[in-house]
């Protein structure tokens, strides 16, 4: 995806519509049907959705070290839901090419979390007030 100056990360932000779009759709899923792993899933999502709109329109939210620690949070306890629902998975075929796709959909949110909290240190240094959540 495109990184270019001025906030012309047009792809970027394509993304975050998109994702949220799927984030909204995931949230009712996990109010109808609650549960305690499902709530920590949704802190996770809550907080990369947070990470990839910061690094999509180049704001602050938060603080640096706090995107820092969130980012190893958030790919522990992903890292902890694929090993659970590893073996489940390689029973169906079809659970397969989900979980692929689903891989394919989520490593860029991972990678702009992890560049929002270590590579935008022009961001960080800036005089732009934060925006809290």
């Amino acid at each position: 995806m495109t990184n270019e100056k001025g906030g012309k990360m047009i792809l970027w932000k394509i993304y975050f519509y998109f994702m949220t779009l799927i984030y909204i759709l995931y949230l009712f899923q996990r109010i109808i049907n609650p549960t305690f792993v499902g709530w920590i899933d949704m802190l996770v999502n809550t907080l990369t959705l947070i990470a990839l709109f910061g690094f999509s329109f180049n704001k602050k939210t938060l603080f640096k070290k706090f995107w820092q620690a969130a980012f190893f949070v958030c790919i522990a306890i992903e890292m902890y839901n694929i090993s659970r629902n590893l073996p489940k998975i390689f029973e169906n075929n079809a659970l397969v090419v989900f979980a692929s796709v689903l891989c394919i959909m989520i490593i860029p949110i991972y990678i702009a979390t992890f560049m929002y909290a270590f590579r935008k240190n022009a961001l960080w240094e800036s005089n732009q007030t934060s925006k809290k959540f």
